[in-house]
């Protein structure tokens, strides 16, 4: 599904493309809240995610979500915005 991956956010460690830039918290915010550190929200499937089931989880679940984002290979791949 090439579509796919044009409007799914890079959520590899990636410093330009990803959120390589983002602090540990920052992640750990927006699985709680579905808010980016930029102030928008996320949006779609993710939203529902963090709804349905990531907003329940401890911080300590979090913080472990978000050190594995971080220990994931950087993949530089810039994001299509949907027309």
């Amino acid at each position: 599904m090439p579509w796919l991956r044009e409007r799914v956010p890079n959520i590899t460690p990636d410093p330009n493309t990803g959120i390589g830039k983002w602090e540990k918290g920052d992640v750990v915010e927006l699985l709680r809240s579905g808010t980016t550190p930029e102030q928008g929200k996320v949006k779609g499937a993710m939203r529902e995610t963090i709804e349905d089931g990531l907003k329940y989880l401890s911080d300590g679940d979090l913080e472990a979500i978000a050190d594995y984002l971080a220990a994931q290979p950087a993949i530089a791949r810039e994001v299509v915005p949907k027309r």
